[in-house]
């Protein structure tokens, strides 16, 4: 037995053209969270820019709508992160804080809920920035498998949740199976997530976080997705 977490990350840039948004809600965000919707005991992570939730607020407030309906039910969680996602270690401790907590504060007045969860964009990460996560409220955030790798885990140490520390402020972090996410392009989950059961070294503390972005970028991705469950 293990554990999966089912991932999705959306952003537009500040400053896109209004097609570009309309476009991206009409082929990525609304087919995904309509078929997962329809699925209420599959959990998901997700994560909504600031820029992007803002154009949904104003444009698609119904889109809102059916996530807080999701939190409510305990199906999704919303990840936070930085409202116009910048690359953190090329800002400042201040404007890592500034950024943070501009989405957290939105995401608590539309949702009710601050975000324990964070995401990095590009996924970029140094050991500093465990105490800005920490003071910001953050528990938990996720990487890629090949930072873990660089840093001299392996095997089953790939599937598993760890804690950093730095001057004695602590967060977890989720290592995200990027390889086994490019696989979903061309194989379905069930058939994957089966391979992965089948490995001998899984146990209770298995966790394998999945972030399958082709779902989003199928041109049918409501059947895409649909199709992989």
């Amino acid at each position: 037995k293990y554990k999966v977490i089912l991932g999705s990350h959306n952003h537009l840039s500040y400053g896109s053209a209004k097609d570009e948004f309309e476009r991206v809600y009409k082929d990525r965000l609304k087919p995904f969270i309509t078929v997962l919707y329809r699925f209420p005991k599959i959990p998901a992570v997700l994560h909504y820019s600031g820029v992007l939730l803002k154009w949904i607020e104003k444009h698609h407030p119904e889109f809102l709508m059916i996530l807080e309906d999701m939190l409510n039910r305990k199906q999704i969680e919303i990840l936070g992160g930085g409202f116009y996602e910048p690359m953190f270690p090329l800002i400042s401790l201040t404007d890592k804080l500034g950024q943070i907590e501009l989405l957290t504060t939105f995401i608590r007045k539309q949702f009710g809920k601050r975000p324990r969860g964070c995401w990095l964009p590009g996924m970029m990460w140094e050991q500093n920035m465990t105490g800005p996560l920490q003071t910001c409220g953050m528990d938990y955030v996720f990487l890629d498998e090949s930072q873990f790798i660089s840093a001299g885990f392996g095997g089953v140490q790939l599937r598993r949740p760890c804690v950093t520390e730095d001057q004695g402020k602590i967060i977890a972090v989720f290592p995200v199976a990027s390889k086994t996410s490019a696989l979903l392009e061309h194989k379905s989950a069930s058939e994957l997530l089966r391979k992965q059961a089948r490995d001998p070294d899984n146990d209770e503390d298995t966790v394998i976080s999945l972030f399958p972005e082709y779902f989003l970028e199928e041109s049918d991705g409501e059947s895409a997705f649909e199709d992989s469950f």
